[in-house]
């Protein structure tokens, strides 16, 4: 599972005290990927490495059913996938931070 999302609107809008609407661009390109392995994922190794050496990379996820494309030429891995221990096995969750966010 792969969740693409930007940080922040593209614009904040305000109403002043007689109606009047005042519209702000957002300059802010970041974004956030979220990537969702099973524990047994070989991929495992190689994000804990890219994690843990603050490697910045380039992440595209494309869709090839809706021709999108979404991610960005440099990203890095926020921090370690959570660990849960217990009966089950559970998912890894990899959150990337896209310091380029764009979705053609």
């Amino acid at each position: 599972m792969i969740n693409c999302e930007k940080d922040e609107e593209n614009f904040s809008a305000s109403v002043g005290a007689q109606g009047d609407v005042l519209v702000n661009e957002v300059n802010n390109p970041l974004g956030t990927v979220t990537v969702t392995l099973q524990p047994t994922s070989p991929q495992r190794a190689y994000l804990d490495s890219c994690e843990r050496n603050g490697s910045v990379l380039p992440l595209w996820v494309t869709n090839k059913t809706l021709g999108t494309r979404t991610g960005g030429t440099k990203a890095r891995i926020k921090k370690p996938a959570n660990e849960e221990y217990g009966a089950e096995a559970s998912d890894k969750e990899y959150e990337f931070q896209v310091f380029d966010y764009t979705t053609t």
